[in-house]
């Protein structure tokens, strides 16, 4: 800028700010709620699970809503992780999972709700 004849750097004086804003967060309480809730109907079920997924995995929402179980796979040792693209960078993820998710529904891993597709996760 100085060879263009600039002393300063005209940007210097905007003043871009980003906003605020306040994330709102589950405290361990709500968390606890929410996996001991046993809804009646299986369609709000498979909602709760795939958002207790996103929980615990960080997973966006669009890279949850794609998931079939042919995704999940298992270790010599019982681990077992999710293998997914990424949507938003087209990226292949690892992402492990928890070691018992039966208890969180004792429908984990079963065909999901009509309506959602064969092969559904979870």
């Amino acid at each position: 800028m100085l060879e263009a004849g600039l002393r300063e750097d005209p940007f210097d004086l905007i003043d871009i700010g980003t906003p605020a804003y306040e994330r709102n967060t589950l405290s361990a309480e709500d968390l606890q709620r929410l996996l001991a809730y046993r809804p009646h109907r299986s369609v709000d079920n498979h909602v709760r699970l795939i958002f207790l997924l996103g929980c615990f995995t960080g997973l966006a929402f669009s890279d949850l809503k794609k998931l079939r179980m042919e995704d999940v796979y298992t270790l010599g040792d019982g681990r077992r992780y999710l293998s997914i693209c990424r949507t938003k960078t087209q990226n292949g993820s690892i992402v492990p999972l928890c070691p018992s998710p039966k208890r969180y529904s004792p429908t984990w891993g079963r065909v999901a709700p009509r309506g959602y597709g064969s092969g559904s996760f979870p």
